[in-house]
Formats: structure tokens, C-alpha cells, sequence
């Protein structure tokens, strides 16, 4: 009896032990993330590359790792201390910029709505009716961006959003100026814009829940004309949208990307919310961040272009009465401020990555619709 006893206690430890190692192999797997990890987007299958079944693509780069590579589960990562503030003592304006900005449709960036203050950024938007050019407009705001542009990257911010909705759109993106290439220099569907938007708070009419983390580019046209290929319109190249179930105004959250040559990766919170393959993000883009307007303080013409929206004709019913407004009695000439508690930038080596870059076509305009 004892002998049977003593049998079965030893044959429970070596299971035990057995479990434990294959648990320590898992973990060691994880924080070290393998350089040959293909940790890409969910498989799509109506797109190249799209899942195993598909005889388009690379299947090996269409394979969706269980492990996820951050800069806080990985040591592969590098901080990028130029692109990194915390904002305890302002910005350093050597590499980072509060540009005046009249590129805008429908409000227009000014140094003095970007300020730092007990070790936040604070960008400000608010009711100041001016003029550019014939148009009239209602609106300032603050922006943010680094003066020299960034790469394949890890990116993040700590991001508390405006108390104003529906109306203002907090955002974290990366961006190439329009019209930085020579049309003259290219053919037909050239990608000559890249936009990431890491993070859009609050700009969905709808639901203050619906985060956005979208992606657009521009394209040359038969006339070598800039094309928008946004993401509303092409959903399956670039459109992400989280439904959250905490008020994004009400406290702070942490909003990241990685842009890496095989995919685009969102995190909210430090967990994947979305992620595409990177067909065509391979510009270097500025990192931003900035306030702007949304409906109903701004439409859309027929022919998709901003327009700015007198706010003092708004029905004050539709309007959101719990910002801080320069009247009470006039909830439509609102200022509101987007908080930042930092931003951070991390790369890696990627030189084991396959890109999946590739020639926008035009069949890409029916594919991605």
C-alpha cells in the first residue's frame, strides 16, 4: 500500500513539475517575442493575403501569433527619447512644433491654444470667429507635432479627451503633408499621402463610446490630381472603430500603435483592438496631436469637402450642454481642452519583417469598398 502511495505521489510532482515547465517555455516565448513572429492582422478573406484558404499573398505573413510584442513585454524595443515627453517641463521646441496651421478646412491651429501645466499637455479649442481668405470661420485650436518626421515604430499617448460631444475630436495620428511629391513626377495611383490615426476620440455623431483608429492615403488620379482614398469610403483597407464602455472625457486612457513594414497594429489599455496589413503606410509621417471640430460644428459638401458651420444657428437642443463654455447661455460657442499625460516612441529592428507593401490598382477602389 505504501509503495502504491509513494507511486502515485511521485508520478502527481513529475506532472506538476511537467506543467510548470511547459508554462516557464510559454512565458520565456512571450517577453522574448521572436524576431520571425507574424503577429499581423485577423485574416481577411476577401483580400490578398487574406487567410490560408487564398491563393493570394504570402500565407506565412497572414498568420496571427498568440504572443503580441510591446515595449512592455519585449526588450527588443528602443525608447526614442526625441519623440518622447512627459511634459513635466514643457516640450522641447527643438524637436517639437505648436505650428500656426491655416491648412485646415473648418477651424485654424494657434500657438497660444497649446500650453503645459502640472506635467500636462493641454491643447485648447475654442468660439473664435475669424477669416481666411472669403470663408469665415468660428473656431481655434492647439496642435502639437514633431518637426522631423518618424518610421516603422511603436507610438503612444496617455490621452484624456475634450468635454465636448458631439463636436470635437480629440486625436493621435501620424501624417505626411499633402502635396509633398511632385505630381509631375508620378503616374497614376502613386500613393503620395499617408495617415495613420492612432487614436479619434469622440468624433462618431452617434456614441461618444465608438473610437476611431482609422487610415487613409491619397492617391494620383488619371490626371495626377490628388485622389482621397479614406477609410469611410474604403472600409476594408482602413477603417477600425472600438465601442468602449468608459467615457473617454472622463479619464485618462492609453491609445498606441505599432506601424511595422507587414501590418498596422492598434492597442488601447496595452491590448490589440484592431490591426490591417500595411499595403501602403510606408511613408515617414509626422507624429501629432491635436483638437478639431466634427458635426455639427462642421458638414461635408456634395463633393466631400469640409465646410465650416456658423454654431450660432445650431438648435442648442442637439448641442452638448455639460462643457465649459464661454457663455452658459450659449452652448454653441463652446472651448474645451484635450489633456495629454505623455507620449512615447519606441523602434525595433525590422529587417526580418516581409512587408507587405504593395501597387495601389485600380481594382483596389471596388476590393476595399
Amino acid at each position: 500500500m505504501l509503495g502504491l502511495y509513494l507511486s502515485n505521489l511521485f508520478f502527481m510532482i513529475y506532472k506538476a513539475a511537467y506543467i510548470s515547465f511547459i508554462l516557464m517555455l510559454l512565458l520565456s516565448f512571450s517577453s522574448g517575442c521572436s524576431s520571425e513572429e507574424k503577429d499581423i492582422p485577423e485574416p481577411d478573406s476577401e483580400l490578398p493575403g487574406g487567410d490560408e484558404d487564398s491563393d493570394d499573398g504570402d500565407k506565412e505573413t497572414d498568420k496571427v501569433s498568440p504572443f503580441l510584442c510591446t515595449p512592455y513585454n519585449s526588450d527588443k524595443f528602443e525608447k526614442q527619447i526625441l519623440y518622447s515627453c512627459e511634459f513635466d517641463h514643457g516640450f522641447d521646441t527643438e524637436y517639437w512644433d505648436n505650428p500656426k496651421d491655416e491648412k485646415f478646412a473648418t477651424w485654424t491651429f494657434l500657438p497660444e491654444n497649446v500650453e503645459t501645466a502640472d506635467g500636462k499637455l493641454k491643447l485648447k479649442i475654442k468660439y473664435e470667429e475669424h477669416t481666411r481668405g472669403n470663408k469665415n470661420l468660428y473656431f481655434t485650436s492647439g496642435m502639437l507635432r514633431s518637426k522631423s518626421k518618424v518610421g516603422y515604430g511603436y507610438y503612444e499617448a496617455r490621452i484624456k479627451g475634450a468635454d465636448v460631444w458631439p463636436g470635437t475630436c480629440s486625436a493621435f495620428w501620424l501624417y505626411t503633408f499633402p502635396n509633398e511629391i511632385d505630381n509631375s513626377k508620378g503616374k497614376k495611383n502613386d500613393v503620395v499621402y499617408n495617415e495613420i490615426d492612432v487614436i479619434e476620440l469622440q468624433q462618431v455623431p452617434k456614441s461618444k463610446f465608438i473610437l476611431s483608429q482609422n487610415m487613409h492615403i491619397w492617391v494620383f488620379d488619371k490626371d495626377l490630381k490628388n485622389e482621397q482614398i479614406k477609410a469611410g469610403q474604403y472600409p476594408k483597407l482602413g477603417k477600425n472603430e472600438t465601442t468602449v464602455n468608459w467615457n473617454p472625457e472622463d479619464e485618462y486612457h492609453v491609445y498606441a500603435v505599432e506601424n511595422r513594414p507587414d501590418s498596422v497594429v492598434f492597442y488601447i489599455d496595452d491590448v490589440r483592438v484592431a490591426s490591417k496589413p500595411n499595403y501602403f503606410w510606408h511613408m515617414d509621417m509626422y507624429l501629432t496631436l491635436s483638437l478639431g471640430l466634427r458635426n455639427p460644428f462642421e458638414k461635408y459638401d456634395a463633393d466631400g469637402q469640409r465646410l465650416p458651420v456658423n454654431p450660432d444657428g445650431l438648435d442648442k437642443s442637439v448641442l452638448d450642454n455639460e462643457g465649459e463654455f464661454i457663455d452658459p447661455e450659449s452652448p454653441q460657442r463652446f472651448a474645451s481642452v484635450m489633456y495629454v499625460d505623455y507620449i512615447r516612441s519606441w523602434k525595433r529592428d525590422y529587417e526580418n519583417f516581409e512587408s507587405s507593401k504593395r501597387e495601389f490598382t485600380d481594382e483596389d477602389r471596388q476590393r476595399f469598398k
